[in-house]
């Protein structure tokens, strides 16, 4: 099952989840990869705002917790749809 970490983006995690039907080769519905697309913008402080200014918390934390979640509801690879996100001192923390 994959899953998507939404909220990073106003469109990120719908975007990522329809490339993934686009490219996948299916007759039917139920030949369709399971998908989880989990939203929660709410939790996710400000990225560009904690690199520039580093006055909000490292959304690190919150995307980590998510991504526990995803794996939880048994998502086994995980996607995060933010240029952002993927700065080291934010995905280094989600890494470890």
């Amino acid at each position: 099952m994959i899953g998507i970490i939404g909220g990073v983006g106003p469109a990120a995690g719908l975007d990522t989840y329809r490339k993934i039907i686009e490219e996948t080769y299916a007759s039917s519905d139920q030949e369709h990869l399971p998908v989880l697309l989990y939203s929660l913008p709410n939790r996710i402080s400000d990225r560009t705002r904690f690199l520039l200014e580093g006055d909000v918390e490292n959304p690190s934390y919150a995307l980590a917790d998510i991504a526990i979640q995803l794996a939880k509801a048994g998502a086994t690879v995980a996607a995060i749809p933010c240029n952002t996100a993927h700065a080291e001192a934010i995905f280094s923390v989600i890494k470890n």
